[in-house]
């Protein structure tokens, strides 16, 4: 074999490798189809809690607060069903979020932030203040004293979730 020759066989050498690698492949895993555009941008979208749609007697409570009311300088972005026996208003702002719990008043349970009546508002953060906790769960409650509506079906008293412990 002359040079010339030999170097175009090692020249030809990593196309056909990566021929057959790649003809191998095809036929056991088969690539995944292009995405679409519309496929891109859903993958992209936040994921929406897993909290069922709120009911028309769970929407009552909270009246005349929707998805988009503003309050105290942030906006509702959820107004989930009932989950666990409370009911959650989710409020953002920018980057902070406020969210909300809404559980039927227990005397020798935890006391929450604000009350209305029989009900308790408790409050949970990211990246806001417990002042606006504490503020957004008094106008909850204001909301939902002027309402006056009955519970929602499932709703129960506030019971914390267990937090896992920490090594040290």
């Amino acid at each position: 074999m002359s040079r010339r020759s030999k170097w175009r066989a090692l020249g030809a050498a990593p196309a056909l490798a990566l021929a057959a690698t790649l003809a191998c492949r095809s036929s056991h895993d088969p690539a995944p189809p292009p995405a679409s555009a519309s496929a891109i941008a859903v993958s992209a979208a936040p994921s929406q809690s897993s909290a069922p749609v709120a009911t028309k007697e769970e929407l009552a409570l909270v009246s005349p607060l929707s998805r988009g009311s503003e309050v105290a300088g942030f906006v509702v972005r959820e107004i989930a069903g009932m989950r666990k026996g409370r009911l959650r208003v989710v409020f953002t702002r920018k980057d902070a979020v406020v969210r909300l719990d809404i559980a039927l008043l227990d005397p020798e349970g935890p006391v929450p932030p604000a009350t209305a009546g029989r009900y308790a508002v408790y409050y949970s953060l990211r990246g806001a203040t417990p002042e606006d906790g504490e503020r957004l769960a008094k106008k909850l409650a204001a909301a939902i004293k002027k309402n006056d509506a009955p519970p929602p079906a499932g709703m129960t008293t506030f019971t914390p979730d267990p937090n896992e412990g920490t090594e040290l």
